[in-house]
C-alpha cells in the first residue's frame, strides 16, 4: 500500500470514528434493547451470570426473545472500564463500524487482487469514504446492536477466506469467525450458510486445489465451533420468529381467508382453495417483503418504518449516489467472478429480513456495504470514460466533493438537530431524567409505580440504578413471569412496581406515580414530570392530594 493511500485511508477511518462516536451516549436516546444488552454485560462483569441466573449463557433470555452474546461479552470489558451508562454500552457498536470502514477496503483490495491493472487502484478508497458517511451505517452504529457486530465480523470472515487461497491456515480463521457470526446476530444463521454454499461454488476450483486434502480437519473444527449452537437447539431464532415472523402474524392469516371467503362468492370452490391458501400467501408476502428492501421508497426516501433505527421521510441512501450505483452494477459486470459474490451478498441479504417484515434497517444490514461499493464503481467508470479530458475529470472531482459535502451536512443537521426533537418519543426518552427525579423521592415513599405505556420501564430502572445484578437474579422483592406468548412480564423490583393498566382508586396514600399524560388522572398532585426534547409531557409524577 502506498504512502499516499494509507494517509487516505486513515483519513477515512478518522471521519468514520468522529461520525460514530460524536455525542454518542446522547443522540439518539437510549431503547430497551440497549438497556438489556448493557444490564445483562454488567450481571456478566459483576456475577458471570445473565439477569436470569445463568452462568455465562449463549443465549441470554432477556425479554423472552432470547438475544446471542457476542455484543453482550464485547460489552463486558468497556462496562469494566467506562461503567454502566449508554455510551459504554454503544462503544462496541461504533468501534466495530469504524472497523468496518477500513475493513472494506482491504476485503476489496484483496476481492480484486488478480485484477489490479483493469481497475482503478481508487475504487476501495472510495467504497470505504461511502461507507464511512453512509446515512444508515452511521445510524446502526452509533446504537448498541448485535447486528452491527455482526457485518463486521462477516466481513473480516470473508476478507480471511479470500487470503485463505494463498495461504492455507487463513481458512480457520475463516471458519472461526463465520461461525462467531452465528452467535451474534440471527439473520446470520440464514444468510452466512447461504452465501458460503454459493462462494464455494464460484471458486471450487481453488478449493480443490488447496482443501481437498484437509477436509476431514476442517470438518472436525467446523462442528467444534457449531457445537454450543447445536446444543442449544438454535435458541434465540426460533423464539424471534415466533415473536415475529411472518408464519405466526395473525393478521396474514386473517387476510387469506377474508380473501378465500370473498372468492367463493363469484368463483368456484377449487380455484379460490387452490390461490387462496397458506403456502400461496406467505410465499406472496415473503415475495412483497423481499423486493421492500430494493425499492426507492426504502433506499432512497422514506426509509424505514421505524424511527428509532432511521430517519422517517429520508432514504437509507443518498440520493446523488442513485445513478452511480446502477452505473456501477453494469461496470462490475466484466469482472465475472467478482461480481458474482457481490450479486449473490446482495441477493441473499434480505432472505432472512424476508421471512419477519419488510425491509428493516437492523435485519437487513447485510446490504449496507453494497450500495458504497456500487457508487465506488460507478464512480470509477466515469472517472474512466472521462480519463481522456482532464478538464472534465476535475470538474467531476469538484462537483462530486461540493454534493458528498452537501449531502452529509444535510444529513447531520437533520440527525443531530432536528431528528431528536420531532422523534424523541418514539425513542422512548425520557427514562434516564425518570428513573434521576424518582430516586429524590424513594426515601419518602414505601412504593413507586411506573406506567408500562411506553414499553419495558423495569430495564430503564435496572440499567440506571445499577441495581444489584445478584439480589435482581435471586428474586429478591422480583416479580416476574412468562406469558402465553412467550414474551417476559416484570412487574415488581425492589419498590418500584411497573404496571401496564394502573387502578388509581386502589392506590394508597404513601405512593407515588410515574404515567404518561394520556393516563393522569383529574383528582392527583402533581409532583414533577419529565420533559422530550420537543417539549411535550413524556411523564408526570403524581401522588394522591392526601400526601400533600
Amino acid at each position: 500500500m502506498k504512502n499516499k493511500t494509507k494517509i487516505f485511508l486513515l483519513l477515512i477511518f478518522f471521519l468514520a470514528l468522529v461520525l460514530r462516536l460524536f455525542r454518542l451516549g446522547e443522540n439518539p436516546t437510549f431503547i430497551s434493547d440497549e438497556a438489556s444488552l448493557g444490564y445483562n454485560a454488567y450481571s456478566i462483569l459483576k456475577t458471570r451470570r445473565d439477569e436470569w441466573g445463568k452462568f455465562l449463557p449463549f443465549s441470554f433470555k432477556s425479554f423472552g426473545e432470547y438475544k446471542l452474546p457476542v455484543y453482550i461479552y464485547l460489552t463486558v470489558p468497556f462496562l469494566a472500564i467506562f461503567g454502566l451508562n449508554e455510551m459504554a454500552a454503544r462503544l462496541p457498536s461504533a468501534l466495530f463500524g469504524a472497523g468496518t470502514v477500513v475493513l472494506l477496503y482491504y476485503f476489496l483490495h484483496q476481492l480484486f487482487s488478480k485484477n489490479e491493472k483493469r481497475i482503478n487502484s481508487s475504487f476501495p478508497l472510495f467504497a470505504s469514504l461511502f461507507l464511512a458517511i453512509n446515512p444508515w451505517h452511521i445510524q446502526v452504529s452509533r446504537m448498541a446492536l448485535e447486528a452491527n457486530v455482526s457485518l463486521f465480523i462477516f466481513l473480516l470472515g470473508l476478507y480471511f477466506l479470500l487470503k485463505s487461497f494463498n495461504k492455507v491456515n487463513f481458512f480457520y480463521i475463516a471458519l472461526f469467525l463465520f461461525s462467531l457470526t452465528l452467535y451474534t446476530y440471527n439473520s446470520c444463521r440464514v444468510f452466512v450458510p447461504i452465501f458460503l454454499i454459493a462462494f464455494f461454488s464460484f471458486y471450487q476450483e481453488e478449493f480443490k486445489k488447496k482443501f481437498f486434502g484437509n477436509w476431514k480437519a476442517f470438518l472436525v473444527f467446523t462442528l467444534l465451533l457449531l457445537c454450543p449452537l447445536i446444543l442449544s437447539g438454535f435458541r434465540g431464532t426460533g423464539e424471534r420468529l415466533f415473536k415475529v415472523g411472518i408464519f405466526t402474524d395473525p393478521g396474514i392469516l386473517a387476510r387469506i381467508n377474508q380473501e378465500r371467503a370473498d372468492c367463493l362468492k363469484i368463483m368456484p370452490q377449487f380455484f379460490c382453495q387452490a390461490y387462496f391458501n397458506r403456502p400461496v400467501g406467505y410465499t406472496k408476502v415473503f415475495i412483497q417483503n423481499y423486493l421492500s428492501h430494493f425499492s426507492q421508497n426504502f433506499l432512497i426516501w422514506q426509509g424505514g418504518n421505524l424511527a428509532q433505527y432511521s430517519m422517517p421521510n429520508r432514504g437509507m441512501l443518498y440520493l446523488f449516489e442513485l445513478p452511480f450505483i446502477i452505473l456501477g452494477i453494469f461496470y462490475l459486470l466484466k469482472f465475472k467472478k467478482e461480481f458474482l459474490v457481490l450479486f449473490v451478498w446482495l441477493l441473499v441479504a434480505p432472505v432472512a429480513n424476508s421471512f419477519t417484515g419488510a425491509a428493516h434497517p437492523i435485519r437487513a444490514i447485510h446490504l449496507v456495504p453494497l450500495f458504497p461499493i456500487f457508487a465506488a464503481a460507478g464512480i470509477m467508470a466515469v472517472f474512466s470514460y472521462l480519463k481522456k479530458s482532464p478538464l472534465l475529470t476535475i470538474l467531476l472531482k469538484i462537483g462530486l466533493i461540493l454534493v458528498i459535502l452537501v449531502s452529509l451536512v444535510s444529513f447531520l443537521v437533520n440527525y443531530f438537530v432536528a431528528y431528536p426533537q420531532v422523534y424523541t418519543s418514539t425513542w422512548q426518552g425520557g427514562y434516564r431524567e425518570l428513573y434521576s427525579k424518582l430516586a429524590k423521592y424513594e426515601k419518602d415513599y414505601q412504593k413507586i409505580i411506573v406506567t408500562k405505556f411506553y414499553g419495558e420501564p423495569h430495564i430503564y430502572y435496572l440499567f440506571y440504578s445499577k441495581y444489584p445484578p445478584a439480589l435482581y437474579q435471586e428474586g429478591v422483592e422480583v416479580i416476574r413471569f412468562d406469558r402465553e406468548d412467550r414474551w417476559v412480564d416484570v412487574d415488581r423490583v425492589g419498590q418500584y412496581y411497573f404496571s401496564w393498566k394502573i387502578d388509581f382508586a386502589k392506590i394508597e396514600t404513601d405512593t407515588l406515580v410515574a404515567v404518561s399524560p394520556d393516563e393522569t388522572p383529574a383528582d392527583w398532585f402533581e409532583l414533577d414530570e419529565v420533559r422530550w426534547q420537543d417539549g411535550k409531557t413524556a411523564f408526570k409524577i403524581i401522588r394522591p392530594y392526601e400526601k400533600r
